[in-house]
């Protein structure tokens, strides 16, 4: 815990004043105690004695003092109920209220209702300048040690904006104590600190008749009661409309409330599936007007034998619009799951086409009479590696927003937990936490100041770095909201790796937290922090540098971007020599001469000490900070220079070095070395380990290289280097990762000039998430085969990638277009025998064999796509989808495919008609989806192995704009 004080960030009316009230003094304690007997105000109790006791030394009591301190309720302390009216409690409320205030020799620490007086409390301990910036001890921040400790006149009245006030988490000690610690409600916490009490999620999965204790059971026992789809019955989701199913839960919920009396809410919640009965009375109705009419008799049959109980439940799935039924919402709260927001743009934003439509179907349910809460997916865009996710902002508008709006009930998904055994970056709550903590902040209050918020957290977490670490929050807020759209779940960074970070921008943050770690160097744990947020921060920076996916590039399983890499045309000078002049940091071994047409050059004499070594291994080792300009670790480059061997000398042996050792996704190791003579050029490095020289390449040359200048190209790209003397190819082969570095030298005297080192501009794992489809004069024979000369014309793609770590089955694919029509060939290698096709009508689910399913968005609205699904027969699925796998299989559409099969591999061709699917606008790209599935082990795309997930879509450029 840190206990040294920030300066300036006591409120007012806690200043050491005239009328000071001494809690401690000269380390004694000057107040005591005196409490209702909830669990909620004794855990108040207990953290101002903790703190107390942590800050001064003293311990507090309960006996008499000079001062008071009353906590509580008008129903649970006396002392409390006697100033109701003074201290505004005398008024019921339907949110949390709470007072801080002092007469006399008296604090009053009261609520409305035993967790609000608590509440009260931790706001005391907040005006001694306490923060709470994350769960755990690490994230606490307490005054600095003293013996004196006091605040002035209090007079603090505040009503919490909504009555559910959720960071939606599955609960902890740690987690529980930092949300009370910031005045929120979550409901369901069983951590005693007074909050609403509620039981269940997706409930549904745990509603089984007496007889049963899974829901397998229950649908082995049952199946009558569960949903039919494409004609059998299904433990996905139940029947809503069989009578059965209906008593089975009513019994459920009956056997529920007689042994939960004092539960607040019980979740009644489909299982989390998108698949709902097609029976033909459940074919009645439109699937949210299936499910809710189902809710809305369980309440109403419950409410004859317990009356008065309350009930929460969900929009989403199948059932996220406003049904055509009437809710009973005095007894139900209903969170509409807002996953179809762009989480990247205010609601304000004009230009957003996205939030519309998130916010006419809250107002849709408005006018169904139903005020709806929310249940958001802010801490849930992204996957894999945590990265920073500047949503202070757009979520500090949608609260206003929806307090605006008259929305009671605000929560949003915070599930990943800390782990202590990880590195901080390495935790999604703490590399976000600022946006969480400023969302509890906004929850009890949205009209604070977002900005404040983060000048204070910057100011306690990072000391004399504060200035630079909110300039870094605040210009990735910024850039945050510029281009692009995400919405949904679960998504890849790289997808939204060029839409926010530009080089511009890393050129602007790098020298921030450079600085901000010089301030810290004698505040260990504010250099802490920015080391770790630094290292969130080259996550982000390094999808943009291309410096991402090394794992799979050290293993070279990223074939297409390495074809890329060997011929690329050099971009940028990384850096470029004069040798008309004496560098700095060139070794006394270095001269500038001119030959004599005046081409200026660098002799290179290897000087000898007294036995016979080197005394210097080269002339440029160690520059390579000022050469690149940057830390050049992970970059893609080609060295290149002209040399020559003076006249007269028998012996040769340049070395250029070209990557430093160490090797972080296989055995360490020394420099890659390209050792240059008349006659051998051999490219190698040395294990550490063993001190073992493994061999890239070696090349015995027919002849001696002639006299005179020649020229080497040294590339190396990814786990790839190629040489070549005068643009010829001598060797290429595999060369292990490390870190950029460029060094020459020399055993016998030689001659330098022309030494260049270039970027070769890579390919990131964000830039091929965007293709422009080829324009092709005649559209392919579609025979199924694939055998149409023209698909070689199409844009070429291979690589596709699992979601998990199952195996990954090989699968290319051509993209191109004529002025008709998209056309996709997709070829999907396989063992034949375990090939399955099953699904021989349109329309039949064939989503279920091995199949290719494409989801495409011509109007790059990021919520609504044509899912389209063809089996290795070529049968036909179509359907209209939107974000959160709504499917309505009712379309069907006019689009072609053929296909075949062959001894070692399945194709598929489609044909996508602009008059079917529209016609491509200029500016407006194309989103398209495809993904390769079977039997139920094969799950991959042709990103990041998502599916159902616009964010997850390659940008397609579709015209010749």
């Amino acid at each position: 815990m840190n206990r040294k004080m920030i300066a300036g960030f006591f409120f007012g009316a806690a200043v050491l004043t005239a009328s000071a009230l001494d809690l401690v003094k000269d380390g004694i304690a000057q107040i005591s105690v005196e409490s209702g007997a909830t669990p909620s105000e004794q855990k108040a109790v207990d953290e101002f004695k903790r703190i107390m006791k942590t800050v001064t030394g003293a311990e507090v009591g309960s006996g008499k003092a000079a001062n008071r301190l009353v906590i509580g309720t008008p129903e649970t302390n006396p002392e409390v109920a006697k100033e109701t009216a003074f201290l505004g409690l005398d008024k019921k409320q339907q949110t949390d209220v709470f007072t801080l205030k002092t007469k006399g020799n008296v604090i009053y620490a009261a609520g409305n209702n035993p967790r609000s007086a608590m509440f009260a409390v931790f706001e005391l301990l907040e005006q001694i300048g306490c923060r709470w910036f994350w769960p755990g001890a690490d994230g606490e921040y307490l005054p600095a040690p003293t013996r004196n400790l006091s605040v002035g006149e209090l007079n603090i009245h505040s009503a919490a904006a909504f009555v559910q006030r959720q960071l939606s988490s599955h609960p902890n000690k740690d987690k529980s104590l930092f949300f009370a610690h910031n005045k929120m409600n979550p409901i369901g916490d069983p951590h005693e600190y007074g909050f609403s009490t509620g039981w269940g999620g997706h409930s549904f999965n745990w509603f089984f008749p007496e007889d049963c204790k899974t829901i397998g059971e229950y649908f082995k026992k049952y199946p009558g009661q569960f949903a039919l789809n494409n004609g059998i019955r299904v433990i996905n989701q139940h029947c809503y409309t069989n009578p059965d199913t209906i008593k089975t839960f009513l019994k459920w919920i009956d056997n529920f409330w007689k042994k939960n009396p004092d539960i607040e809410y019980l979740a009644l919640t489909a299982r989390d599936t998108p698949v709902y009965c097609k029976c033909p009375e459940c074919s009645k109705y439109d699937s949210s007007t299936l499910y809710f009419r189902f809710v809305k008799t369980l309440i109403e049959e419950t409410a004859k034998i317990h009356p008065g109980k309350k009930y929460s439940t969900y929009a989403y799935s199948f059932y996220l619009n406003a049904p055509k039924v009437k809710l009973p919402t005095d007894q139900l709260v209903m969170a509409y799951c807002m996953y179809n927001r762009c989480f990247k743009h205010r609601f304000s934003d004009k230009d957003c086409p996205v939030n519309p439509r998130a916010l006419k179907a809250v107002e849709e349910w408005r006018k169904s009479g139903v005020n709806p809460g929310i249940y958001g997916y802010h801490f849930d865009i992204f996957a894999g590696e945590p990265v920073l996710t500047p949503i202070t902002p757009i979520v500090a508008e949608e609260l206003r927003w929806a307090k605006k709006t008259g929305i009671t009930h605000w929560k949003t998904e915070y599930h990943a937990k800390f782990d202590p055994k990880k590195p901080l970056w390495d935790s999604r709550p703490f590399v976000n936490r600022f946006p969480a903590y400023a969302i509890a902040k906004l929850l009890w209050n949205p009209n604070l100041d977002e900005k404040a918020l983060l000048a204070e957290f910057c100011k306690y977490s990072f000391g004399n770095g504060a200035k630079e670490m909110e300039e870094y929050y605040t210009l990735m807020q910024e850039a945050w909201q510029k281009e692009g759209h995400v919405s949904y779940y679960f998504s890849n960074p790289a997808s939204q790796a060029d839409n926010v970070i530009s080089r511009e921008l890393i050129a602007k943050v790098d020298p921030l937290f450079e600085s901000a770690l010089k301030k810290t160097a004698d505040d260990p744990r504010a250099q802490r922090m920015a080391a770790a947020d630094f290292e969130a921060w080259k996550r982000w920076r390094d999808l943009k540098l291309s410096r991402d996916n090394w794992q799979e590039i050290a293993r070279g399983g990223m074939s297409d971007r390495l074809d890329y890499l060997k011929s690329a045309k050099p971009g940028d000078f990384l850096y470029s020599a004069d040798p008309a002049k004496k560098l700095k940091g060139f070794m006394e071994t270095c001269t500038a001469e001119k030959d004599a047409d005046g081409t200026p050059y660098i002799a290179y004499r290897p000087q000898k000490n007294p036995k016979g070594q080197l005394a210097h291994d080269g002339f440029l080792y160690g520059n390579h900070p000022r050469i690149f300009g940057h830390p050049c670790n992970w970059i893609n480059y080609e060295f290149s220079f002209k040399f020559r061997f003076p006249a007269g000398e028998t012996k040769s042996g340049i070395r250029a070095k070209v990557r430093a050792g160490g090797e972080r996704f296989g055995e360490d190791f020394y420099a890659v070395d390209v050792q240059i003579g008349k006659r051998w050029i051999t490219g190698s490095y040395r294990l550490k380990k063993e001190n073992k020289e493994i061999v890239i390449a070696k090349k015995r040359l027919e002849e001696e290289l002639p006299e005179g200048w020649r020229r080497a190209d040294i590339r190396v790209v990814d786990n790839w280097m190629i040489v070549k003397i005068d643009g010829k190819l001598i060797f290429e082969g595999k060369a292990p990762l490390g870190r950029g570095i460029i060094n020459l030298c020399s055993h016998q005297p030689a001659d330098f000039a022309d030494i260049t080192v270039r970027e070769i501009p890579s390919p990131s794992l964000a830039e091929g998430w965007h293709i422009k489809v080829p324009l092709v004069r005649t559209a392919p024979s579609m025979d199924g085969k694939g055998s149409d000369p023209v698909w070689k014309q199409g844009y070429q793609v291979g690589g596709f990638k699992n979601r998990g770590t199952g195996e990954v089955k090989k699968t290319t694919a051509s993209i191109l277009r004529t002025d008709k029509a998209l056309y996709l060939k997709i070829d999907c290698y396989d063992d034949m025998s375990k090939v399955q096709t099953n699904q021989m009508k349109r329309d039949d689910d064939q989503w279920r064999d091995d199949c290719i399913e494409l989801s495409v968005d011509p109007n790059n609205t990021r919520t609504d796509y044509f899912y389209l699904v063809t089996n290795s027969a070529g049968i036909q699925y179509d359907a209209l989808a939107s974000v959160g796998m709504n499917i309505n299989k009712a379309w069907n559409g006019q689009w072609k495919t053929a296909a075949s099969k062959s001894a070692d591999k399945w194709t598929v061709e489609f044909e996508l008609p602009f008059e079917t699917f529209g016609t491509p606008k200029p500016g407006v790209n194309w989103l398209i989806g495809i993904n390769r599935s079977g039997r139920g082990i094969i799950r991959q795309s042709w990103t990041d192995g998502s599916y159902h997930s616009p964010n997850s879509f390659r940008t397609a450029s579709l015209t010749e704009e």
